[in-house]
Formats: structure tokens, sequence, C-alpha cells
């Protein structure tokens, strides 16, 4: 399996590392300026060129750059009918949205948006407990994400990263879009949305470091909070059931189910969790489908079309 990866930013880094974790070893890095140091410190050769002789002969690539430059790399993948894995969301505006509908056209490979949380079993565990209806019928649920921009990698300005620029994609609602694809998961696409995006200021940059969106069904509501802003890293699903509530919380990774005050059921995890099992896991399921010539699946394009579209929504205000 001949690989590229678009990019060589933390998460590049990271699909780099499980990759040779996992066997892979033939793997190209493309960057736009050649990096010496990179090949040695990483054991890959890295290519600045299109036309590089290296890109012959490649089965699949990883998108991971900055989601405003994702298009380009989609399109050279559509081009050589190479397998996609490609780091959300997809694209970042309505214009690239349309171009990208043009460019993944009659392509019988695999397309496979990195959503690392479907991936994790507590995740797992609540979509079940929906779709049986154990409990019922769900009339609201709330998703909450919270995470302090500047210590997301301290030894760098956070102000050059892509999550602080507008023309990169930025902004809490395109970089953490995480919880909009959970809502589709659970609940499939709402009918209506109603948005409030909000720039304090406090952090100096040209996005917004907050987001509040009510999403409507026919049967139920859902609320998406998101910010840029809390010290302490904070991530919960609650869930309110005709018969019992919900909640989960990502530092106990417990599901606490309740029932008239009374606390019914807690659902542990029964392995140690760490947080790179995601990432190696959905890597395996990515070559999975690969072997298996899966190519419809719950993250494929037909997905990542729609999860674009709706964050988009929530990004502009509904």
């Amino acid at each position: 399996m001949k690989i590229l990866i678009f990019g060589s930013g933390s998460i590049a880094k990271r699909h780099l590392n499980n990759l040779k974790l996992l066997g892979y070893n033939n793997i190209i890095v493309f960057k736009r300026k050649f990096d010496k140091d990179f090949e040695k410190i990483f054991n890959v050769k890295v290519v600045t060129s299109y036309d590089d002789g290296l890109l012959n002969n490649l089965d699949c690539v990883f998108i991971c750059t900055p989601t405003s430059i994702h298009l380009e790399a989609l399109e050279f993948a559509n081009k050589m009918k190479l397998h996609v894995f490609i780091e959300k969301p997809m694209v970042h505006d309505y214009d690239n949205l349309n171009l990208s509908k043009n460019a993944w056209l009659n392509n019988d490979k695999v397309f496979f948006i990195g959503y690392m949380l479907r991936f994790h079993q507590s995740i797992k565990n609540i979509y079940d407990i929906i779709t049986s209806k154990k409990f019922g019928n769900v009339y609201s649920a709330r998703f909450e994400f919270g995470s302090y921009l500047p210590n997301w990698h301290p030894n760098e300005n956070y102000k050059n990263s892509y999550a602080s620029k507008k023309e990169l994609g930025g902004g809490v609602v395109r970089t953490i879009s995480h919880e909009i694809d959970l809502v589709q998961y659970f609940f499939g696409n709402p009918i209506e949305i109603k948005t409030v995006n909000f720039n304090t200021g406090i952090l100096k940059i040209d996005v917004e470091e907050l987001s509040e969106s009510i999403l409507l069904y026919n049967d139920k509501i859902v609320t998406i909070h998101l910010d840029l802003l809390q010290k302490k890293y904070h991530r919960t699903i609650s869930i309110l059931f005709e018969e019992a509530r919900l909640d989960w919380n990502w530092q106990t990774n417990e599901i606490l189910i309740s029932k008239n005050l009374e606390e019914i059921e807690i659902i542990k995890p029964n392995y140690n969790f760490e947080l790179n099992d995601l990432y190696i896991n959905e890597l395996k399921h990515f070559f999975y489908l690969i072997n298996n010539n899966i190519f419809i699946h719950s993250l494929d394009f037909q997905h990542a079309l729609s999860n674009t579209e709706l964050m988009l929504k929530i990004y502009n205000n509904g």
C-alpha cells in the first residue's frame, strides 16, 4: 500500500505515526517546501510537486491540510483514482462545497471523512440506546464542547494556526464539527436551524470563539454549544428520553442513566481508554473498507456533503 499524506501539521503527524504502527511504511508526504529534517525525523519521502515521480502508483491519500485547501488535494485524488481519507470538515465554504460535488464523480474508490468520535465505545453505546428505544423516544438533547485554543499546541502561537484564521477555514464551528456529526449520527438532519456565533475579542482572532445552535426536528429539539474559551477541557452529551435521562462526560467516560431522580444504570468502559485508540480504530476501519470494496458507508462522500452543508448552515447563522 503506497500512501500520500497532504500536510505536515499535528493531525498529519498523528496519522503518519499511526500508519507506521499498523505496518504501513511506504509513505510520502506532500509539503509546499522541501523539508530534509522532516524526512529524517519521520523516515519518509517529502515531495513538493505533483509532477514528482514518487507519486506514481499511489493507492490512497490522507488529506490533512488546512480546510481551505482540501479541494486541491481531493481533485488530485479523484483524477488519480485513489482512495481518500479526508480530515473534517471536507471544505470550508459554499463555493468549495459546490466544486467538491464534481470532485468525486464516478469514482469506485473508498472515500472516508475522519470523525474519530464515531469509534468511541461510549458513543456507540449511546447510539445503541437511542435506536433501541429502550427508554422511549428522545424529546431533547444537548451537545457541549469547550477547550481553550491557546492550550491546543502550547509550543506554537495559536494566532498562527488555521483554527484562528477565517481564510483558512478556522473558527470554532468549522474547526470543531464533531458534535455536528454526532447529531447527524444520532438523529439525522434537522428541519430548521437557529444559531448565534460570537467573537468576544478575548483571543484577538478574526473568527467566532463561541457558538450556540438550536436544531429543530419534528419531534425533538437539539442544542449545540461550542467554544474555544474554556480553560478546562469540556465535552458532554445529555439526552432526555420519555422514560429516562442520559448523561455522558468525556472526562469520566461514563454513561449515567437516571429515572425519576434515581440513578438506574452506569455504563463504564471495560478497557483503559486512550485517545489515540480512536485514531487507530478509524484507520483500521478505513483499510477494512478498502480491502472489502465497501464504498457506501456511514462516513462516505454523501455523508461528507451532508455534514459540510449542515456545518456551513450553522457557521452562517442558519
